[in-house]
C-alpha cells in the first residue's frame, strides 16, 4: 500500500510541477483552452499530491507532531504549509492566466507557486532520509 501510495504522490507532483513549467514558458504562445487544459491537469496532480501525502504522514504521527517545527515529523507541517503557498499561487495564476497572459503577477505568482512546490520536493526528500 505504501509504495502505490508514494508512487501516486510522485505521479502528483510530476503533473502539478511539469504542468506549472509548461504554462511558465509556453503560456505565450498557448490558446485559452490549453491553458486551461494544462491548469486542470496540473490541478489534479495537486490534489494528488495532498491526498497521498496525507495518506504518507501518518507515518509521522499526527497533526500534533506535524507542526513541531525542525523535527523529521515537523517536515510534515513545513511540506503542507509549502503545498498552501503552492496552491494558492498557483490557483490565482491558473485563474488569470487564460484571460490576461501577458499578466506580470500571474507569471510571478507560477514562479512562487514552482519554487514552494521545489522546497516542498526538498522537505520530502529530507522527510524520507529522517532529517
Amino acid at each position: 500500500m505504501s509504495l502505490a501510495v508514494t508512487i501516486l504522490h510522485i505521479i502528483g507532483a510530476s503533473l502539478w510541477i511539469g504542468g506549472l513549467v509548461a504554462l511558465l514558458i509556453a503560456h505565450k504562445g498557448m490558446d485559452k483552452d490549453s491553458i486551461r487544459r494544462t491548469a486542470l491537469a496540473s490541478t489534479a496532480g495537486l490534489a494528488l499530491i495532498l491526498v497521498t501525502g496525507l495518506i504518507n504522514a501518518g507515518k509521522y504521527g499526527g497533526p500534533d507532531a506535524w507542526f513541531q517545527m525542525g523535527t523529521t515529523p515537523g517536515r510534515v507541517g513545513e511540506k503542507l504549509i509549502s503545498w498552501l503557498i503552492a496552491a494558492a499561487a498557483g490557483g490565482y495564476a491558473f485563474h488569470k492566466l487564460p484571460s490576461q497572459q501577458d499578466s506580470p503577477r500571474a507569471q510571478a505568482l507560477l514562479v512562487v507557486a514552482l519554487l514552494a512546490s521545489l522546497g516542498a520536493l526538498a522537505l520530502g526528500v529530507m522527510l524520507t532520509r529522517g532529517a
